[in-house]
């Protein structure tokens, strides 16, 4: 699928925002504020320093109420909820490597959904720790949303099936087997209308994929090859399509994919590994900066 040259829809460029903390390793929006973590914990615009790690934060985390669930220390290190208000955190785990994390609600029971060493997805609320189900490929499985049903969940290849009650077994049903190398199956996700934008983010080669489900949601999903871009790493759903940027260093684009399957590019950047959208707006989050762009309607 070829790819348009911008100017087919409108771009407006804010302003480009000082680093606050020197290697952004995650962001994560609440409304209209952002929150970026690496070195340390920060609200922008304006600036506020929340929390010091006490290594360094890791890439996953997600915004949780009045707080935020991060990983302190690398590889493995803390799961801890930071207050936003004062920076107190609570320690939830030890030994946790998260590369993913979206705050829900199970079965009426409000927590945070993890995935763990890449091979398993967990949910943690206040009673406690459930083990959703664990991965056994050669791949990493990496992406994390919910999905239509009582408590499905997309994770990496997998469409994870809820059960009729808390403490029954989950079902676990192929997506697609895309899962040949160690970073193939770590994809980010994201919804474009009723079908599943998978993009590779960690693969110098990664393949953005676009899956609509089959009337039997059992079987695989109907897959489309959208492009191959430079660890497509940022996604975003936005009203108008879903923002995929590049965080491959200087020169790194930034598409919108439309739901007719059209492809624009609409920014170039240093390399962004996070797109974040509050509607028709989204920052893109790099290593060092923090940018907003408008993407216009649908």
């Amino acid at each position: 699928m070829g790819l348009n040259a911008a100017g087919c829809i409108l771009v407006a460029l804010a302003a480009l925002l000082p680093a606050k903390s020197a290697n952004i390793a995650g962001a994560a929006l609440d409304g209209h504020t952002i929150y970026t973590w690496g070195r340390d914990l920060r609200e922008w615009n304006p600036s506020r320093l929340v929390a010091k790690a006490n290594s360094e934060f890791g890439e996953g985390g997600c915004i949780d109420g009045d707080a935020i669930i991060l990983q302190d220390g690398a590889p493995l290190g803390n799961l801890v909820r930071v207050r936003l208000a004062d920076g107190r955190r609570t320690v939830l785990d030890h030994d946790v490597e998260m590369h993913d994390c979206l705050a829900t609600t199970l079965f009426g029971k409000h927590g945070v959904l993890v995935v763990h060493r890449y091979a398993q997805v967990r949910f943690y609320y206040d009673g406690g720790v459930q083990e959703v189900y664990s991965f056994y490929t050669a791949s990493k499985q990496g992406g994390l949303l919910r999905a239509e049903g009582r408590s499905d969940i997309l994770c990496g290849n997998y469409w994870i099936r809820g059960p009729e009650r808390f403490e029954l077994p989950w079902r676990l049903f192929a997506i697609n087997v895309r899962h040949e190398t160690p970073e193939s199956a770590n994809f980010r996700l994201a919804w474009l209308g009723a079908d599943l934008i998978a993009a590779q983010g960690h693969m110098a080669a990664g393949i953005v994929y676009r899956y609509s489900p089959p009337a039997d949601r059992t079987q695989q999903w109907i897959e489309t090859r959208v492009a191959e871009l430079h660890f497509p790493h940022a996604v975003a759903t936005t009203p108008a399509g879903v923002v995929i940027g590049e965080n491959a260093g200087p020169g790194s684009r930034v598409f919108l994919l439309r739901t007719d399957g059209t492809m624009e590019r609409i920014a170039t950047t240093d390399g962004v590994h996070t797109a974040l959208s509050d509607g028709d707006r989204v920052a893109l989050v790099g290593a060092e900066r923090v940018r907003w762009i408008s993407v216009g309607k649908p």
